[in-house]
């Protein structure tokens, strides 16, 4: 006999100034809040058992079991700054960018290389990894501004589209192996 618990919890509330994913604009840039790949790597290291002796591990599992909102940095942006559109990573960056390009009409060109990170993080993940991360809770988001801000990085470019998505990976066009969490 096992047991089998649930916990649902739904909150409503009310926006003046909904940000969508379809209010991107031709000529946009592309931002990332935080870092992405670190929850894979976390679950990797949980189900593997690895020790947690690199401060990478550390925070890895953390953000795997407690990843936190970017609520209140998106707050702080907004009041320095235009953005037109912005969606959560929570399926992986591959799935969700292609997601948002096409609720926007537009490409979107993302550099790989220019996630915060990505480097360090090979040492445990592939990139197809990091780019099917999910459960980031991290913020990809669109904005006319050059955003400057230690929490935030330009990533990408967007331009009147299609909603196609193609990542680079050391000036060289990459396609991952992997979308991320499939719900069905």
């Amino acid at each position: 006999y096992s047991e089998i618990s649930n916990f649902t919890l739904t909150l409503i509330g009310k926006t003046f100034k909904p940000i969508v994913r379809s209010g991107g604009k031709n000529g946009d840039l592309i931002y990332l809040t935080g870092n992405v790949g670190l929850s894979s790597i976390g679950m990797e290291a949980l189900k593997q058992k690895i020790p947690l002796n690199s401060k990478i591990l550390k925070n890895a599992v953390k953000k795997h079991l407690r990843p936190n909102s970017q609520f209140f940095l998106m707050n702080e942006i907004l009041k320095k700054y235009k953005i037109h559109a912005a969606m959560d990573i929570t399926d992986g960056m591959v799935q969700d960018s292609e997601k948002f390009s096409k609720t926007s009409n537009l490409d979107f060109t993302i550099h790989v290389d220019k996630f915060p990170n990505v480097e360090s993080y090979l040492k445990y993940v592939t990139i197809s990894e990091i780019l099917s991360s999910g459960e980031e809770l991290e913020i990809l988001f669109l904005s006319p501004d050059k955003i400057q801000h230690k929490s935030v990085t330009h990533i990408g470019d967007v331009k009147k589209g299609t909603g196609n998505v193609m990542f680079f990976y050391r000036g060289k066009k990459f396609a991952s192996d992997s979308v991320g969490f499939l719900h069905f």
